[in-house]
């Protein structure tokens, strides 16, 4: 067997398990830096994005005068983190065109005026930014379009203003409507922005919010050296002057202040209270910078403004905005002026990303920090898994608000299990052993409501999928979401002391074991669909996976005198005896395993092997007989999946699933660096040579 990387090019890693671990953990970390959300302005006349990611634009409710054959304009820009062609679903039924860096890319057909299904269309984009143009006439049947991603929880693609007036505030600009075409006369610059597109440009003055008599306007200080710092405010409300928290002066129509500054940045908030409609505040400083935090992105003006009568204001906009918890119908919001508001953006093409693989990723961080003692790549793992939960409440207050959160896709609009527990399973995970940190709360609580009370179930209790549009998965049940469930379920009994749930998740792999398991095999189909009741008895390599991984998860913890712990031991053994009899003379598993013309895959052998040492170390599978097995796998990983820069190849990217054999072995691919196998990786040298160091 030839590794699968160019051996001209690249070297396979070498160096000791340790150093092979740093190698993988530093690709990964260096290629993925901790980034901040970032936070931009939205004005609310612009159009609207639902909870899936859509766009409807009914220009005849937005421009109720116009007549048959006028034309309207809808124009944006996105950012691409590289060279890719991204597919929408799109609807019209009038004559409506898209360009794209001002080249048409798609137009309606006959097909649109006659179905009301959105249909696919491929839009070239390149790396940055990317100008989107939507050209509608309006017809017999109506006017607008319904523009939204191919797949919302993966395929996410925020939009933003394109002229210059408010470039990079969230949405779109519309103009309309006209007697005749004037494309592309529409887009020539300020003048045309004057005259024709919405929404205006906001004005970056203090609001007036009718009935309320408190505001604070807050941003930051930014101190290039120790000094004396002098502020100095205006306002016709009573002003209280707070930096990093701590009350300064108070004043009524003007406040002026000094005081020493260490270097560095500093929290500013100024409470006005009483104030008049139509109140202003301007403010200057000496000795100092007014600036807003630099992960508020392309804001107008100096300060940003709260409506709140909330103490925590006072610490300031991060304090009070990302990291303090709140309940949703409680939470006030950031303006920037007028009916502008501040949103959060996940920008962030990796860190802070929530989805199972990451979850997958996180816990092989988690094993490595503590493997290595190295607090480094815990902090790390903490501040990736934080960016998700911190920001919970937020995201759900603007889903509620807004129709579309901008960060935290999968969990606003839960529909499968792989939407929430394998990632939710690492937040335990830190919480448990390095991390008692209180604001999982909420967080934890919407994922457990999901996952015990509103994920499909069979009458015995199995989960299942009996949701259309995902792989034509109409009620089938896959053998991931013993890995979607199970450690999540285990840690969060472990955390809340409700052997129900415990319970739970055995029921859980004994049901599914009755319907997946091929016992003249002792492997596992990928999948079980109800509307056929067949098993497709093909066994995918990391679908089995999932599953003997999700048995350590829950060997470890389930005491010994539980009812069903032999049961769970024994479905254990078997398991691994049909992975031992699959694992090649060079100590791969393969994308089919009993099939070993299929391609060796890294994930699955990572699996196997993880799940052998486990096993072995929990007294269950005898050491001379999985060991040895153990040890190779992983020096395969090393010698043909590791290269010397620790990037991993040779895992099969995301499945649907198919009751044809050759669509595993054939139809199939592996990627370099998916994030399906990086984390699983870093479990299996960590797992194996903990066995060999206790020989």
């Amino acid at each position: 067997m030839k590794p699968l990387f160019c051996t001209e090019e690249k070297q396979a890693v070498f160096g000791s398990t340790e150093q092979v671990i740093r190698t993988v953990l530093d690709r990964y970390m260096g290629n993925s830096p901790a980034e901040s959300l970032a936070y931009r302005a939205y004005t609310e006349d612009c159009f609207k994005c639902d909870t899936l990611g859509y766009y409807d634009v009914d220009f005849d409710k937005i421009f109720p005068e116009a007549q048959e054959g006028d034309y309207a304009y809808a124009f944006a820009q996105y950012r691409m983190t590289e060279d890719l062609s991204s597919t929408f679903y799109f609807h019209s039924r009038n004559t409506t065109e898209i360009y794209v860096n001002g080249e048409r890319c798609a137009k309606t057909v006959m097909w649109d005026e006659i179905s009301d299904e959105d249909r696919q269309v491929t839009i070239p984009s390149n790396l940055g930014y990317n100008s989107i143009f939507i050209k509608c006439k309006k017809g017999t049947l109506g006017f607008g379009f319904r523009l939204g991603p191919l797949n919302y929880k993966t395929n996410t693609i925020e939009f933003y203003k394109a002229f210059a007036e408010n470039a990079e505030e969230l949405g779109w600009n519309y103009c309309g409507p006209f007697k005749g075409d004037i494309y592309p006369e529409a887009l020539q610059g300020n003048p045309a922005m004057d005259a024709w597109w919405m929404p205006r440009p906001y004005s970056p003055v203090m609001p007036n919010i009718p009935g309320h008599s408190e505001m604070y306007a807050v941003s930051t200080l930014i101190a290039e050296k120790d000094a004396k710092v002098t502020f100095c405010a205006e306002s016709e409300a009573e002003m209280e002057l707070y930096i990093d928290g701590m009350r300064q002066d108070c004043g009524t129509e003007s406040l002026c202040t000094s005081l020493c500054l260490e270097e560095g940045v500093h929290a500013v908030a100024v409470r006005l209270c009483n104030k008049a409609p139509g109140c202003f505040f301007k403010a200057n400083v000496k000795g100092a910078k007014i600036a807003l935090p630099d992960c508020v992105k392309n804001v107008k003006g100096e300060w940003l403004y709260l409506d709140s009568p909330d103490e925590k204001a006072r610490k300031g906009f991060d304090k009070y905005h990302l990291y303090e918890g709140y309940e949703p119908e409680e939470k006030t919001y950031f303006l920037c002026g007028g009916n502008t508001y501040l949103r959060p953006v996940l920008e962030s093409p990796q860190f802070g990303r929530l989805n199972y693989p990451n979850g997958v990723v996180l816990y092989g961080l988690l094993e490595a920090g503590d493997y290595l003692k190295d607090k480094d790549v815990l902090d790390y793992a903490h501040e990736h898994m934080k960016a998700c939960y911190a920001p919970f409440d937020l995201a759900l207050w603007n889903r509620d608000k807004f129709g579309w959160a901008c960060l935290n896709h999968k969990i606003m609009s839960i529909r499968f299990l792989d939407d929430c527990g394998a990632f939710s399973a690492m937040v335990l995970e830190d919480y448990l052993k390095y991390n008692r940190d209180e604001q999982i709360g909420n967080y934890i609580d919407y994922v457990a409501d999901y996952i015990l009370n509103r994920q499909e179930r069979r009458e015995n209790g199995m989960f299942y999928r009996n949701v259309s549009g995902y792989a034509l998965n109409t009620m089938v049940m896959w053998a991931d979401d013993t890995y979607m469930s199970v450690p999540f379920m285990v840690r969060y009994a472990q955390v809340t002391g409700d052997n129900s749930v415990m319970d739970d998740a055995v029921n859980q792999l004994l049901c599914y074991k009755e319907k997946l398991y091929m016992e003249e095999h002792q492997l596992l189909g990928h999948v079980y669909s109800f509307k056929h009741n067949k098993c497709n008895r093909v066994p995918w390599g990391r679908g089995n996976g999932w599953v003997i991984l999700s048995l350590t998860e829950l060997l470890k913890v389930l005491p010994k005198e539980h009812k069903h712990y032999k049961d769970i031991e024994t479905f254990f053994v078997q398991l691994a005896e049909g992975f031992l009899k699959c694992v090649d003379e060079e100590g791969m598993i393969h994308n089919v395993l009993w099939d070993k013309e299929s391609f060796a895959e890294a994930s699955a052998t990572a699996m196997c092997a993880a799940s052998f040492a486990r096993g072995i170390r929990m007294g269950i599978l005898p050491a001379d007989l999985y060991q040895e097995a153990s040890e190779r796998s992983v020096e395969a990983l090393k010698k043909y999946c590791i290269d010397e820069h620790g990037n991993v190849y040779g895992v099969c990217r995301g499945s649907g699933y198919s009751f044809r054999e050759d669509y595993y072995r054939d139809d199939l691919w592996c990627l370099v660096n998916d994030t399906h196998g990086t984390g699983i990786v870093l479990i299996a040298l960590i797992e194996v040579e903990k066995n060999r160091c206790q020989e």
